[in-house]
């Protein structure tokens, strides 16, 4: 005790002061860093005790923001798809449109095309005449149920047709509208011409010369369709005429119940 006495009344006090002194100013700068450390802390932290309604509305800020961002970019891509999608549209009609116009185009051709190729319907009536092939006189009728004498031939047999006097270069003209079906070359009635005339009824033009159709063509009434050839061998001594005859299925008919 009386040596701490002595230390104190000695050096010892300037030494115990100076330690005094060291410790209070250690303290005073620890205490002003903490104090600084916590301001910092607290500018960058979100004061807990500021009110909610503060904090919701700098998140409301942002995303209001971010929902104006997103709601331009999404304009801007609907007007750019709307514009896209019309113009898309424009040129689906368009070619709509080319294509409606093309195939009407190719139908009406094709219906064109149909009506010059389709053969009309054919339909003979009975009870109307039929006008001359030419006019002239009957040289031999027909003949199915007897036979006629044939002079060049110095033959009787029957006889499917008429041979009407005409003389070389006479026009032949169309009995009937009809379509020509057959044109060919024969030793007895020399170039031979077959028309439909429609109702299983056929004529048949014989003796020609400078046919004017051609098979497959429609010919009308009186329509011209041939001269009159000079005869053939077979018919020499009858003289130049125009053969002339009617079938009903098939079936030889006297033209004569025919003809006006």
């Amino acid at each position: 005790m009386n040596k701490l006495k002595d230390f104190f009344s000695g050096k010892g006090f300037y030494v115990a002061l100076f330690l005094g002194v060291f410790a209070f100013a250690i303290l005073m700068i620890a205490n002003d860093y903490r104090e600084k450390d916590g301001k910092n802390a607290k500018e960058q932290a979100i004061d807990l005790n500021q009110p909610a309604e503060n904090v919701a509305e700098i998140e409301d800020d942002v995303t209001e923001k971010e929902i104006e961002e997103i709601a331009s970019n999404t304009e801007a891509e609907v007007e750019i798809t709307n514009s896209n999608s019309a113009e898309a549209e424009v040129e689906e009609e368009q070619t709509t449109t080319e294509e409606i116009v093309e195939t009407g185009s190719d139908g009406a051709e094709a219906d064109v095309s149909q009506e010059t190729v389709t053969t009309p319907e054919l339909v003979f009536d009975e009870e109307s005449s039929l006008v001359w092939p030419v006019i002239g006189n009957v040289i031999l009728p027909y003949s199915m149920d007897t036979t006629v004498y044939f002079q060049t031939l110095d033959v009787y047999k029957c006889n499917p047709g008429i041979l009407i006097e005409a003389s070389e270069g006479t026009v032949v003209a169309s009995v009937c509208q009809g379509v020509v079906t057959e044109i060919a070359e024969t030793k007895e009635y020399g170039t031979v011409m077959k028309v439909d005339l429609g109702s299983g009824y056929e004529a048949t033009y014989g003796q020609l010369q400078n046919v004017t159709v051609s098979e497959g063509e429609t010919i009308g009434e009186s329509q011209i369709v041939a001269e009159v050839a000079p005869v053939s061998s077979y018919y020499a001594k009858e003289g130049n005429h125009l053969y002339f005859s009617m079938t009903k299925d098939g079936v030889p008919m006297d033209p004569m119940t025919l003809i006006q």
